[in-house]
């Protein structure tokens, strides 16, 4: 890997991780797919650079994911097809990549996002956005990407500080009942 490929490398994956990290602090799901998807280009092309492929080829598939997933939320239908597709995409791109146990990093962590990104709940996808920067440091650390952990810790501080925001709006807003109280954990609204 030549020093110029490194560097840009860091570059991307800063712009993709805040990107990424803006997501937990977005209300709409329309606005967190799309800064998702630019994010998820940027990061991949980062990937590539450092020679971490199977971390490349797995948000290949996340850019799919968040195409597709867009589309089922702007028609306001999503499907457990959608889903499956997705995550059967995963393992095979982690099949035909996988070179040694760091490769199943990215495979977790894409199964873990591609669920919370599908399903509406947005506490438990900031929640996830926790543990998928956690796995995804330890590949950067592996791949000697100090951006890439610098930028992921970012992530998780913006995925805790989305989920405070979020339990102290829902602290000031009054439950009439436990359906009530269940739908405030759901702020994702379509735009």
């Amino acid at each position: 890997m030549g020093t110029f490929n490194y560097v840009l490398s860091q570059i991307l994956v800063i712009i993709a991780i805040g990107l990424y990290a803006f997501t937990f602090l977005l209300k709409t799901k329309k606005n967190i797919l799309i800064f998702g998807l630019i994010g998820v280009v940027l990061n991949t092309i980062s990937f590539v650079l450092l020679g971490a492929y199977t971390g490349a080829v797995v948000n290949l598939v996340a850019m799919v994911r968040s195409f597709w997933f867009f589309i089922e939320e702007k028609r306001g239908k999503r499907t457990w097809v959608s889903l499956t597709v997705v995550m059967i995409l995963i393992i095979v791109a982690t099949i035909f990549t996988y070179q040694s146990p760091i490769d199943l990093l990215p495979l977790i962590a894409g199964l873990t996002y591609a669920y919370t990104c599908w399903q509406k709940n947005v506490v438990l996808y900031r929640w996830s956005g926790v543990l998928v920067s956690v796995i995804y440091i330890v590949y950067d650390i592996y791949f000697k990407s100090i951006f890439g952990v610098v930028s992921e810790s970012f992530a998780i501080t913006c995925a805790v500080v989305g989920l405070i925001m979020g339990f102290i709006k829902n602290k000031k807003t009054p439950a009439v009942d436990n359906v009530v109280a269940d739908r405030l954990n759901e702020p994702i609204v379509n735009e």
